[in-house]
């Protein structure tokens, strides 16, 4: 039995047996086919299992409830006639929830949560990622607070999904491990749910790399890095965001938001003492991540709804390489914890981008539950530095990253079986006018199908 799978069964046991005296529960099957061409064409089988229980206590809103996975994928390089099995598995949640109603005047409820919990922040788009831990949270009328911290350590490997330096990189890509990348994640968050109508929430996040010393290179290393894979340093972040939303007219709806990155991270930079006139040092991080969006529905027209939202991620133009890539000066490049998915085929992290995204989805046949949409991009890039992309034009100074349109349905067979459809199609911007070598069309279809048992 190898690693992985000695761990995942553990796993599969430990929620089997909480679903025998949970009140509620059920296991979801999701059997997924992809193709994407993007560069090289592939296809991928894919299956998961998902288990999940809830055992209320009592009636005040306290539980206890878990959910875990199961699965793996085949991936087949129709090219070359290469496949990669890659399994998965790991426990998503486990929550121990209690609330405690009207202790004191005017606190509505105080509720704590222990276990294995989410970490997300209000947009989603900074992280979405688990963590062992606990939160707090008081609510009263006019505001509402909570506090939550949380570690990965115990994460596995292919369960875990932070990839922001090269350790990460390293330790998600060693398939003689165990577990993955090690991080204490941190978040407060306090929410003003009506001031004149609106919703203003204030947050803080920070994650703090906790991964083995020997895995970085020293302060003031004067010579360049020339280990495979590459070492890199510790790199701690954190994000302090205001986000405003509410209505701007019947049926419309706004949301806007602005995030200051902070943090350090290790730079190959000049060094006045150094004998080779460079040395690894620490700077700091400056960067932004904004954005708004806006939404209307037309209930009469097909239950009709049209999204347009554009966000700004902060780039830096000396940066070498889209992972620790720093060379010069501070840090500007925004660096999330954990990747957003964006387009169908192109969907790089929220580093150094601007994207446009207008979205449009009816319900063609009003007695059945189908949903069809159809989303436009067009990405752009604030500076000339690194990429989360593959293919850029060597030296090009084009901000054109290229159009994407993307078709999706969704269709709700019974209340335990579901099916969706989608498929994209992404125009890279070709040099001189773009920012990429090859303007050639890529392409992904990918077709689900859930089963609720």
């Amino acid at each position: 039995m190898n690693r992985q799978k000695a761990l995942t069964l553990p796993v599969f046991l430990i929620l089997s047996g909480a679903m025998a005296f949970a009140q509620e529960a059920g296991v979801d099957s999701t059997t997924g086919f992809t193709l994407v061409d993007s560069p090289s064409t592939t296809i991928t089988a894919a299956e998961r299992l998902d288990g999940w229980w809830k055992l209320p206590l009592g009636t005040n809103g306290s539980l206890f409830e878990g959910s875990a996975h199961v699965g793996g994928s085949v991936e087949i390089g129709l090219s070359g006639g290469s496949s990669t099995w890659l399994p998965t598995g790991d426990i998503d949640r486990l929550r121990l929830a209690l609330v405690f109603p009207n202790i004191v005047p005017d606190l509505s409820r105080m509720y704590v949560e222990l276990g294995r919990l989410a970490v997300k922040d209000a947009m989603g788009l900074i992280v979405l990622h688990p963590a062992d831990g606990a939160l707090i949270g008081f609510e009263y009328p006019f505001i509402k607070v909570s506090v939550q911290a949380g570690s990965t350590a115990l994460m596995l490997r292919n369960a875990n999904s932070i990839v922001m330096s090269l350790y990460d990189q390293t330790a998600s890509a060693d398939a003689t491990s165990w577990l993955g990348t090690s991080r204490l994640l941190y978040k407060a968050t306090a929410e003003f749910p009506d001031i004149l109508k609106q919703s203003v929430n204030l947050s803080f996040i920070a994650q703090q790399d906790t991964n083995p010393a020997s895995a970085f290179i020293p302060l003031y290393t004067q010579t360049r890095d020339t280990n495979d894979p590459p070492l890199g340093g510790r790199l701690d972040t954190q994000y302090s965001s205001i986000q405003v939303s509410g209505p701007l007219i019947p049926k419309m709806f706004y949301d806007a938001f602005f995030t200051y990155g902070s943090g350090r991270t290790l730079s190959w930079v000049t060094d006045a003492v150094s004998e080779s006139g460079y040395s690894y040092q620490y700077v700091p991080i400056s960067s932004f991540l904004t954005g708004v969006s806006l939404e209307y529905f037309m209930p009469a027209l097909l239950s009709a709804a049209f999204n347009f939202r554009f966000l700004f991620a902060s780039g830096d133009a000396d940066y070498t390489a889209a992972i620790e890539g720093n060379s010069s000066g501070n840090g500007t490049m925004f660096i999330p914890i954990t990747s957003s998915t964006l387009g169908a085929v192109f969907s790089p992290a929220l580093s150094n981008l601007m994207v446009a995204q207008l979205t449009g989805s009816v319900k063609p046949f009003p007695k059945e539950r189908i949903q069809t949409g159809l989303k436009l991009f067009a990405f752009m890039r604030p500076t000339t530095g690194a990429l989360d992309a593959t293919g850029l034009e060597p030296g090009g100074d084009s901000p054109w990253l290229g159009f994407e349109t993307d078709v999706f349905a969704n269709y709700r067979i019974s209340s335990d079986l579901g099916l969706s459809l989608s498929t994209g199609i992404f125009m890279p911007g070709e040099a001189p006018t773009g920012a990429f070598t090859d303007g050639s069309a890529q392409f992904s279809m990918n077709v689900a199908l859930t089963l609720g048992m």
